[in-house]
């Protein structure tokens, strides 16, 4: 996988990458040594799939001290070698900036979710809406417009981003559906941390 700026879409080197349990939410058993990301801000990781069905489902935890820690839930799960897309991190020193664009202020004992949605031919899918598993427990969603987050969007655009932002830390279930028919997309569930991002992709389901 590879690791860049969420603003400059620059590589990112030095990054530290581990793998982690999918319910394991401080990485306290990982699953590979810690890995650096290189000048082209590439991570590869070996790993031993504990069930050869299913296939890998937990995440990478991506630390460095300029950046805001980041949880990546891998989904589809990991059945062989591949390379991921690259995932986008935050500067500590942009956070505020990107959330006030949404309109509102990052509070730091909670987390932010990324989520980037695709269709059945692996493209980035226009038109989804996501609800998680507890409307009640408020938190800010957001889609990607034109490549800026828009608290007054409906549903994603051609990028196919959403987020939620100030999610209470712990186990959330998100569904994504299509806008238009009410139709399921998917459903993935996801470990949020406070004062980090949780990132993962929404693919149809069966895929």
């Amino acid at each position: 996988m590879r690791v860049q700026d969420i603003l400059t879409q620059q590589p990112m080197a030095q990054v530290e990458a581990r793998l982690c349990r999918r319910t394991d939410v401080n990485c306290s058993e990982p699953q590979s040594p810690v890995v650096l990301s290189d000048e082209r801000g590439l991570v590869r990781f070996d790993v031993e799939n504990e069930d050869p069905v299913q296939g890998f489902t937990g995440y990478a935890r991506l630390t460095r001290n300029d950046l805001m820690p980041a949880l990546y839930f891998f989904n589809p799960p990991i059945e062989g070698s591949t390379e991921m897309l690259p995932v986008q991190l935050l500067r500590l020193s942009v956070v505020g900036a990107l959330t006030q664009q949404v309109g509102v202020s990052l509070n730091f004992e909670r987390g932010v979710v990324l989520l980037s949605a695709f269709d059945c031919r692996n493209e980035p899918a226009a038109g989804v809406t996501v609800t998680t598993d507890d409307p009640s427990n408020v938190s800010e969603l957001f889609y990607s417009v034109g490549g800026l987050p828009q608290a007054t969007a409906t549903s994603t655009d051609d990028s196919g981003y959403a987020g939620l932002i100030n999610v209470p830390p712990g186990k959330l279930s998100i569904t994504g559906r299509l806008m238009l028919t009410r139709r399921v997309l998917g459903t993935i569930n996801l470990l949020v941390g406070p004062g980090s991002i949780t990132y993962s992709r929404m693919v149809p389901l069966g895929i």
